[in-house]
């Protein structure tokens, strides 16, 4: 999405030190500021499946989110009870987060920018955006591989980073 809305202006060689400032493509003057608003009121051709799809997505999201918080105070001695307590919680949780990742995929099946709502400042706030998405090009030939699966499952959990993905 940042390369579709912005531009930037490459320096002029010889010219010194010069400040570039990015620049909003014609695309990035229609999405504006609000990918939410743009997608739903400018780019949606179904908005009433939208809101069924994403009230399911939403509600398996709350329920992750519900059972997250139960982690709260978990306190590992190792990695590995770390990592056994993380793979626990995502089995237990398997149907929600095969619902979140499937309104994902349906979303990028109908536009591959579509699934930006997901994913803007205003719901992830300064979580830092490397650390929070992939490219589906890498995953499109086998998106249910150990090795997707696995770089997924750290999205979900909050510890992907964009180091882990190299």
């Amino acid at each position: 999405m940042e390369s579709a809305t912005t531009a930037r202006e490459e320096p002029i060689p010889g010219e010194g030190v010069r400040f570039v400032q990015p620049v909003r493509t014609d695309f990035g003057q229609e999405v504006g500021s609000d990918e939410i608003d743009w997608w739903v009121n400018k780019r949606e051709t179904d908005p009433a499946l939208l809101q069924v799809r994403t009230k399911e997505a939403l509600e398996a999201a709350r329920r992750l989110k519900s059972e997250a918080a139960k982690l709260k105070g978990f306190e590992p001695r190792t990695y590995e009870d770390l990592l056994i307590r993380l793979r626990t919680f995502v089995e237990e949780n398997r149907a929600e987060v095969a619902v979140v990742y499937q309104y994902a995929r349906w979303l990028y099946d109908r536009d591959p920018l579509a699934p930006v709502i997901l994913f803007t400042y205003r719901v992830w706030g300064s979580t830092r955006l490397s650390d929070r998405m992939i490219s589906l090009n890498e995953f499109a030939a086998s998106p249910q591989d150990d090795q997707s699966l696995a770089v997924l499952a750290l999205i979900v959990l909050g510890l992907f980073t964009d180091s882990a993905a190299r």
